[in-house]
């Protein structure tokens, strides 16, 4: 699988390549986790612009970019869209930056945050919030919020299937970059002993811990 490159600030990217990449998601188990304590460069998904401003704002869907859009979000913030083959004015915006979707990529909002986390330079990556695999209830933050789906629908097979997509392409391929995925004792844990190896490696390059372990 290969992935488009995008249109990048260098200027920015010298100012943040040593600190950890924070992708945070908007699965329910990282509720209380104060956001803005984060010590690193902060890649939110879709609707967290409503409760927090991240320093890079991540949008696939074309409706969640109109409301972003609509609520004037992107005058002060660095926001990446997915091209939705459109060219508005809007998009002309220098605070939105886009990038084309490749056949055969994940399309989510998620994945294409840890992707311009690898583009930027950053050795650390931390999942927050990406629970996968959820099957219902109380799978999203903001289900049953303009956009998203309520809170008794199966979340799309392309969420459910980060995980694997995080193993197969972006891990083998980047053996110098840490994945941490903080997780609840809610969240799907694909090993017992708490650690996930790629074959072929000797080393388990994602790394999950509890909320707890991460922030103790």
């Amino acid at each position: 699988m290969e992935y488009p490159s995008s249109r990048i600030n260098n200027n920015i990217i010298m100012s943040i390549v040593n600190t950890p990449a924070f992708i945070i998601g908007n699965g329910p188990s990282r509720r209380g986790v104060d956001l803005a304590s984060l010590e690193g460069t902060t890649y939110g998904c879709n609707a967290l612009y409503r409760d927090f401003a991240p320093d890079f704002l991540v949008a696939v869907d074309k409706k969640m970019q109109e409301e972003i859009i609509a609520s004037g979000y992107h005058e002060n913030h660095i926001c990446y869209f997915r091209d939705p083959q459109r060219s508005p004015k809007i998009l002309q915006h220098p605070n939105i930056i886009t990038w084309k979707h490749h056949r055969g990529a994940v399309n989510n909002s998620g994945i294409a945050a840890v992707y311009h986390a690898m583009k930027h330079g950053h050795r650390t990556i931390v999942l927050l919030g990406m629970d996968l695999k959820t099957e219902r209830h109380d799978a999203n933050i903001y289900a049953d919020t303009p956009n998203y789906l309520n809170q008794n629908n199966k979340p799309p097979k392309v969420r459910r299937n980060i995980f694997d997509t995080l193993s197969d392409w972006f891990i083998r391929n980047h053996k110098i970059i840490k994945f941490v995925r903080v997780i609840d004792d809610k969240c799907w844990n694909p090993a017992v002993d708490n650690q996930y190896k790629v074959e072929g490696f000797s080393e388990p390059y994602l790394t999950h811990m509890t909320y707890k372990e991460y922030f103790k």
